[in-house]
């Protein structure tokens, strides 16, 4: 049985759920992030169940995001943040 839990310094499911509300899309994301539609959905569950709320809602192949999910621009700044760590970019 895999392990539920979500361990929050994973920053997958914070790109996984960057990446779907940039594109409106879990295919344009899981296609940017190389990855199955599948991995990419996953991720986001682990993640709203972790923070306790639904970020999104999918309708006919698109997504529209929730209150809280429009709430992204932290999730953009965190997973840009850790982009620019990893090179060596602190800023």
């Amino acid at each position: 049985m895999p392990n539920e839990r979500y361990d929050p310094m994973d920053l997958k499911a914070l790109r996984c759920f960057e990446a779907m509300a940039k594109h409106g899309s879990l295919t344009k994301a899981s296609i940017e992030l190389g990855i199955s539609d599948a991995a990419v959905s996953q991720r986001i569950k682990k993640l709203e169940k972790y923070l306790g709320v639904k970020l999104y809602e999918s309708r006919g192949g698109r997504v529209r995001l929730t209150e809280a999910g429009a709430h992204h621009g932290l999730c953009h700044a965190i997973v840009r943040r850790n982009h620019g760590v990893r090179r060596g970019n602190r800023r």
